[in-house]
């Protein structure tokens, strides 16, 4: 076989043994990343619940053999993300209420939303496809960290919300 027949060969067996529930869940996620483009009121209520999406992520990194590389990396990189989502958020609340918020069209959550789904996906196949690959420090590292950034995010966004909302007027 030549070296091209060889890689659509990979290629196909590759998207073959991608779980089919993939698909539908990134077209969902891409539906709702776009309509964050668009100014929009979301109750508060939704704000504060996005770090639990966030901590998802923990899932993966708890899933990692070097435990304490991949948790200390989370964590800094969830407190950077945190500062940079507070920071973010400000440009784009418009005005809030006792129950609602209302949020000037944004890419950051497209960005984050994807950026997670990526990083979950790409642990996946590296896991199945090269197992040594998935456990060496280097890619523990950057899985750990971007994850614990973008998850971040999610907190210092809720973090901006709660502080417009008991600023004085």
């Amino acid at each position: 076989m030549d070296e091209t027949a060889v890689r659509r060969q990979n290629m196909i067996t590759f998207f073959a043994n991608v779980p089919l529930w993939v698909l539908p869940l990134f077209i969902g996620l891409v539906i709702i990343s776009l309509r964050a483009t668009r100014s929009r009121k979301v109750p508060k209520l939704l704000i504060y619940g996005l770090p639990l999406l966030g901590l998802l992520s923990l899932r993966t990194v708890l899933s990692f053999d070097l435990h304490l590389l991949a948790i200390v990396l989370f964590a800094l990189g969830y407190t950077a993300g945190t500062i940079f989502g507070f920071l973010a958020q400000a440009k784009w609340i418009a005005d809030a209420t006792h129950r609602h918020v209302t949020i000037r069209g944004e890419w950051l959550t497209m960005v984050t939303i994807m950026g997670m789904f990526l990083l979950n996906f790409v642990n996946g196949a590296v896991t199945g496809i090269a197992p040594d690959v998935a456990m060496s420090p280097i890619f523990v590292a950057g899985i750990s960290a971007f994850l614990g950034v973008l998850s971040g995010t999610f907190f210092g966004r809720a973090l901006r919300v709660m502080r417009f909302t008991n600023a004085p007027a």
